[in-house]
């Protein structure tokens, strides 16, 4: 009968030690931002492959438009997938336009490569292709990390508050600026 308590005894000690080994091992889960490409190239290229997306379906769409302000928030809400490591839309209060998210099953680094993914992926797919060519988004934004990506579309430019603002921050990322309209920019002339 003294074997019986002395096996019950090893097992439950051999069991006690595993747990305490392990729960000094903690999961490797990286919490930081790393861009899929140059995010910049990334959302020159989605915003022209959208222009000519829409074009197609109707010569007359307006022009979309690159919005820094929802690039911001496309960084962060991958970021935010991204340290979940799940794929989810944001919160209905934080979600201030329209989004369409994904995950990067093929692992394309060319900004303009993956921009055509983007693209097609939520072409293929009828909800987020009604979202995607509604001619009444005009402002867009993309981001990838490296697992999943982000475009959000708006109606009018967004706005970024200080907090979304220091949290971009934190993440190390570039900020990308849109670039000056052709017909904005001042040109001398010699006469």
């Amino acid at each position: 009968m003294c074997a019986i308590p002395q096996r019950l005894l090893l097992i439950l000690l051999g069991w006690g030690m595993l747990q305490a080994a392990q729960a000094q091992v903690k999961p490797v889960v990286s919490s930081a931002f790393v861009p899929a490409c140059d995010l910049q190239e990334l959302n020159r290229a989605y915003v022209a492959a959208l222009n000519s997306l829409r074009h197609d379906l109707d010569a007359h769409a307006p022009v979309v438009r690159y919005d820094p302000a929802l690039f911001v928030l496309t960084v962060l809400h991958s970021a935010r997938m991204e340290k979940a490591d799940s794929l989810f839309h944001a919160q209905v209060p934080d979600l201030r336009s329209a989004e369409l998210g994904g995950t990067r099953d093929e692992q394309v680094t060319d900004a303009r490569q993956l921009a055509k993914l983007v693209l097609t992926r939520f072409q293929n797919s009828e909800g987020h292709c009604l979202v995607q060519s509604d001619p009444q988004y005009v402002y867009v934004a993309v981001s990838a990390s490296q697992h999943f990506f982000v475009v959000r579309l708006a109606r009018s430019p967004s706005v970024v508050y200080k907090d979304e603002r220091a949290a971009f921050a934190k993440l190390g990322i570039k900020e990308v600026k849109a670039e000056a309209k052709r017909d904005q920019r001042i040109l001398y002339r010699p006469f």
